[in-house]
C-alpha cells in the first residue's frame, strides 16, 4: 500500500492506495500516528484504495475515537463501489462521515 499525507489549514489528508487490510493497517498506524492526528481534522482520501478488511474497518473506528476525543473531524472520500458497499453492508454508513 502506498501512503501519502499532506497538511494544510488543521488538516491532515491521507491518500491510500491499494488495499488497507492487517499488515497495510499497521503500517498506516505506524506512518500517521494518534500524536500526529491529534489537533488535526482528518481526510482519509480513498479514490486508489481498492479494498478494505476488518482489520482496516477497525482501524477507521480508532480513527473515529481518536478524532471524537478531540472535537475534530474524521471524513472519509473518493470511495469506489466495493467499499461503500462494504460499509453499507457493516453499518460504518451510519457513523462514518462518506462524502
Amino acid at each position: 500500500m502506498t501512503i501519502k499525507t499532506t497538511k494544510e489549514k488543521g488538516v491532515i489528508t491521507i491518500a491510500l492506495e491499494g488495499r488497507l487490510d492487517t499488515v497495510t493497517s499497521q503500517e498506516l498506524t505506524e506512518k500517521v500516528p494518534h500524536e500526529e492526528r491529534n489537533d488535526l481534522d482528518v481526510v482519509l482520501d480513498f479514490a486508489k484504495l481498492e479494498y478494505i478488511s476488518s482489520a482496516g474497518l477497525r482501524l477507521l473506528i480508532a480513527f473515529k475515537k481518536d478524532a471524537q476525543a478531540t472535537n475534530k473531524k474524521l471524513v472519509i472520500k473518493n470511495c469506489n463501489d466495493v467499499i461503500k458497499e462494504i460499509f453499507s453492508v457493516t453499518g460504518f454508513d451510519k457513523f462514518l462521515t462518506v462524502e
